[in-house]
Formats: C-alpha cells, structure tokens, sequence
C-alpha cells in the first residue's frame, strides 16, 4: 500500500472501530454467561440557543393594524435531566428546565398625515412609517424523551415538549423613517412626533419613535405542546460523564394567542448535554 494512503486507512479503521466495538460500561450480557444486563442512569444539565422563526400572523390586541409576519428572534433554554437504558440502543428520561423565547416582526407603510393650524388642515403630506412588535415569553418546561442508538455513539432523540407560560411581554413602536415630506405644491415640513400632544400623553415618545404599548399578552394561552425532534452524539470523557453536543427543532403545536391561533414560533437550535452515570452496569444471572 502507499505510505501516503497508509494515515487516512489507520483513520478509517480507528473510527470504524470506535463506533461499532462494545462499550464496556453498555455491554451487552456475555454468551456464555447468559443474564439481564441492569444498566445505569444519568443525571445532568442541557443548555440550547438557536434562533427562533415566526409562523402565522400576529395580531395587536389594542389597535386595528395590519397583521405582524415573519418575525425573528431567538430561543434559550436551560434545565436539567435524568437518563436510563433500556438496551445500549434504547434510552428514556426526563427533563424539565426554564425557556426564553423572543420574537420581533415589522412592516412599513406610507400614510397621510394632516398638518393642523387653529383647527385647520392647512397641508396633507405622505408618510412613512414602520410599525414593529417585539414580544417574548417566558416558561418552564417538563420534556419526557426516547432516545435511539443507531451507532455507538450517534443517537436520535425524540421528545414532547410541555410548556407552562409564567411570563410575557410586547411592545408595539411607531417609527417615523423621515425627516421632511413635501406636499403637492412643493411645500416642505419637517416631521417629528410632538410629546406635548395629549393624543400621546401616556405614550413613551421621542422626536422620532412613540411606543404604542408595552404590556403582557391579554391573550395569552399559557398551556403550550410541542415536540423537539433532534440528532446528538456522545463523547465520554474517563467512566462517568458524558458530554453531547446536538442540534434539535423546536416544533410548536399550539399557539401563543387565543387572539392570533395561527401565531407561533419555531426554532433551530445547538445544544449541548452534560450528564454524569450513576453506578455501573450489572449483569443480572439468567433465571435456572
């Protein structure tokens, strides 16, 4: 063979190696001393963020806009977990933790604007603004999971996601996106949102934003369903911890809005699990 392709065989045949060869600690029991292999458990911690997709039309519960689409955000989450095995290709558990989630959509739009002296309308010029809502939600989460072993190491986890909303925000904003508009005779104005006006008096305004409401969701149905499929693999560090990176999709069921039904929000995220064993696998004699 060439000595140039003898370094990528020695690679192939340690990975090969590596991911077909029993584990010690996951064997399975010995043929010739046939018994139940009683395997241990897991605890640990998991930590996920990705960035989180808007699906449907959100709403504004306090005034007759257009609907909000295709919002971006992200998702946190964070929590802890218990794992058994049922075989070195089978395994369940549990998890339960604390998710953040946000979402921030807008839309521009050109509209009238009446300039008014003494009661007069003395011009009337387009504008252009940009409405934006950015919301977010906060919850606790209980995940029992199945998880699969194609490989050794490679796994498959799926889960359904239970989530109890315990806190939410939006905040809708008004922004002008110009200076100056000129009319139909030529006239030129300059443009600002007036602080002064009584219109706005419980309104958080400057010269060129105004916060329309900042408030929780009136709407909020805080019983929220989903299912995480997603696609990890182990790296065992000494005969205790094990640590797995992963990637998942959260996959919503249920909407954040009994206003808004068709309002919710995805999310691809990266995770990692860490995860500690408690006592050994113990080979169980056969039944005579």
């Amino acid at each position: 063979m060439n000595k140039k392709n003898l370094l990528p065989f020695f690679i192939f045949c340690f990975i090969t190696v590596e991911l077909f060869a029993q584990d010690s600690d996951f064997a399975l029991s010995d043929p010739l001393q046939p018994g139940k292999v009683m395997y241990p458990s897991f605890i640990g911690a998991e930590i996920a963020m990705g960035q989180s997709l808007q699906q449907g039309d959100l709403r504004a519960e306090f005034c007759d806009c257009l609907p909000f689409k295709d919002g971006r955000g992200l998702r946190f989450d964070i929590g802890g977990k218990w794992e058994s095995y049922i075989s070195n290709r089978l395994a369940y558990g549990f998890g339960f933790g604390f998710s953040y989630t946000t979402n921030s959509a807008a839309y521009q739009e050109v509209s009238d604007y009446q300039f008014i002296d003494n009661g007069n309308v003395i011009a009337t010029v387009p504008v252009r603004t940009q409405q934006t809502m950015n919301t977010s939600f906060s919850a606790i989460t209980f995940s029992p999971f199945i998880k699969i072993y194609p490989l050794k190491r490679l796994w498959f986890r799926i889960v359904p996601r239970i989530e109890y909303v315990v806190g939410s925000t939006q905040e809708q904003t008004l922004d002008l996106l110009q200076r100056k508009a000129v009319n139909r005779d030529g006239n030129e104005f300059e443009l600002s949102f007036d602080p002064s006006d009584p219109k706005l008096a419980d309104k958080k305004v400057t010269t060129t934003r105004a916060t329309i409401q900042n408030s929780e969701f009136a709407s909020l149905r805080a019983l929220q369903l989903g299912l995480v499929p997603s696609i990890g693999f182990d790296f065992r560090i000494g005969n205790k911890v094990v640590v797995s990176p992963n990637v998942q999709l959260n996959i919503p069921l249920t909407s954040y809005s009994t206003q808004s039904e068709s309002f919710k929000i995805l999310a691809w995220q990266f995770g990692l699990d860490v995860k500690f064993r408690l006592g050994k696998s113990v080979i169980a004699p056969a039944k005579k």
